[in-house]
């Protein structure tokens, strides 16, 4: 009886930590996703700045 308690109690442990570590991983996947959106508005951004470098401001609006 006390080795299928034992058996339990890891098993919650595993469980628990499981449930972390799949956590973990949604939260680094959305993290991950947002750092490239951004890096590719900045790249669109120096873009649009480096085709409009040295034009006219009138011009360009």
């Amino acid at each position: 009886m006390i080795f299928k308690l034992k058996m339990t109690n890891y098993a919650e442990m595993i469980t628990k930590r499981l449930q972390l570590a799949s956590k973990l991983v949604k939260v680094a996947k959305i993290w991950l996703v947002s750092q490239i959106f951004v890096r590719n508005r900045q790249e669109s951004f120096l873009k649009i700045v480096d085709a409009t470098d040295g034009q006219d401001e009138r011009s360009f609006l």
